[in-house]
């Protein structure tokens, strides 16, 4: 499911219609924080956002359990992860 859900949101900019794509990653807004993506909207459209910009935050992974990362590593399709940023993830903790 989430394979077909990648496959169709970054099919997307095909659509007619569609003017501007901008996939971004969550933990990368959250890192930067929304002004830059709201300024590039704002220039897209031609419009003035009247929304508050969220700031930078610290996003560190969350601590999962190494089965649970072992089994992801195993299902999840890696090749298609990789369009949109992601990786497998080392199942060796400290």
């Amino acid at each position: 499911l989430r394979r077909d859900k990648i496959k169709n949101f970054l099919g997307v900019q095909q659509f007619d219609g569609v003017a501007a794509y901008l996939p971004l990653q969550y933990e990368y807004m959250v890192a930067k924080g929304t002004s830059d993506l709201i300024s590039e909207i704002e220039k897209i459209t031609g419009l003035k956002a009247h929304c508050k910009r969220a700031p930078p935050r610290t996003w560190a992974p969350k601590d999962l359990d190494a089965e649970f990362v072992e089994w992801m590593n195993d299902h999840v399709d890696w090749e298609v992860e990789k369009l949109v940023g992601y990786s497998r993830r080392d199942t060796q903790y400290e």
